[in-house]
């Protein structure tokens, strides 16, 4: 019988964090679900898809404004649940501004999130993982990591960093018996999209992107990644809806 596995997902109570909670529990796995703020609906809704799916679901806050208080905190979160296999960084803040019209801060603020504080977790996971000798890390990028789109300076170049980062990760790691992948996301239904200028969509017309992706259907995606013990040729994975 296959050992029960536990994941550790961040941004837990957004669109696709919501779907992501939804399919992995569905498929047996107890869940770390990471949120900036807990609000008492989103916890009563893990309670009842906890009971649901009869699994185990733990809600902690976790803000990754500041990437090494999150890597503390995420520390202390597998100390508390050693027996945590998987993590899927997922939580990320939108931003939509031209060149000139980006404030150093805000560019921080994007990077800060999107970008280091997925390190930070992965780097303390990563140590976790080699001394359990199992496990799997993914990073959820973005479609526009390949596409160059107008007014996605901060959010793009975050997200592409991550992607480097991530095969960077998996050459280091590939005799350790840790996957790590990243994901890239085509255009999904959520706030993110509604938050992206229309020149900004018209590129991604131009690019092939058609549909807007229903989070389920990248969750679903994402669990058959996860789930997935075959030697990849490469891990980076690109999605862009079911053809």
């Amino acid at each position: 019988m296959e050992n029960k596995r536990s994941i550790l997902i961040t941004g837990a109570n957004g669109g696709l964090g919501r779907e992501l909670l939804r399919v992995f529990a569905a498929a047996g796995f107890d869940i770390i679900a990471t949120v900036r703020n807990l609000e008492i609906g989103f916890s009563d809704w893990c309670e009842e898809l906890a009971g649901t799916a009869k699994n185990r679901i733990v809600i902690y806050e976790v803000d990754l404004v500041n990437a090494e208080e999150a890597q503390h905190k995420v520390r202390n979160i597998l100390s508390e649940h050693p027996d945590l296999t998987d993590v899927i960084n997922n939580a990320a803040v939108p931003y939509g501004a031209t060149v000139l019209m980006t404030p150093f801060r805000d560019l921080r603020k994007v990077f800060e999130v999107n970008f280091f504080s997925a390190i930070a977790i992965s780097q303390v996971f990563a140590k976790h993982l080699i001394r359990v000798k199992v496990g799997s890390i993914t990073n959820i990028t973005s479609i526009s990591t390949s596409v160059t789109l107008p007014g996605m300076l901060a959010y793009g170049t975050s997200k592409a960093a991550l992607e480097y980062a991530t095969g960077v990760f998996a050459q280091e790691l590939g005799n350790s018996h840790i996957k790590v992948r990243s994901v890239a996301i085509g255009l999904m239904e959520t706030h993110m999209a509604k938050q992206m200028s229309a020149k900004s969509l018209e590129e991604l017309g131009k690019q092939g992107v058609s549909r807007l992706i229903p989070p389920r259907e990248v969750a679903a995606f994402v669990l058959s990644i996860v789930k997935s013990g075959e030697e990849e040729s490469s891990c980076v994975y690109e999605y862009f809806g079911a053809t």
